[in-house]
């Protein structure tokens, strides 16, 4: 077995078991393989397990999702769904949470008009 050969059936086989976390519930798993579908381009996969995960209290998610929505890299910008999520993470007590919820609201972000 040639060594291309040998990574490319390792790789498989570490999606396989990432998959199945991510279905049994794993976060970590489902945040990995958001990311997985994020950089591949498949925007609305990632988008949906990133947002599950987020929604089962996954920190990570939070922000990973929060930093998505903010940046319109892979969708259109959402400011306020950005707010909404770093605000989420930030009443965990997570500290990134709190950093870029204080620079979104510093910043105005999300805010909307008179705000």
């Amino acid at each position: 077995m040639n060594s291309e050969h040998g990574e490319r059936l390792q790789l498989e086989q570490d999606y396989a078991t990432l998959w199945e976390a991510a279905r049994s519930g794993d976060l970590g798993a489902r945040v990995a393989m958001a990311r997985r579908y994020l950089e591949s381009g498949r925007t609305a996969r990632g988008f949906k397990w990133l947002r599950e995960a987020a929604a089962a209290g996954s920190v990570e998610a939070l922000l990973a999702l929060g930093r998505e929505l903010r940046s319109g890299a892979r969708t259109a910008n959402d400011f306020p769904g950005a707010l909404k999520t770093f605000r989420t993470a930030a009443e965990t007590g997570d500290a990134a949470g709190c950093c870029e919820l204080a620079e979104m609201l510093f910043l105005g972000l999300g805010l909307g008009p008179g705000a």
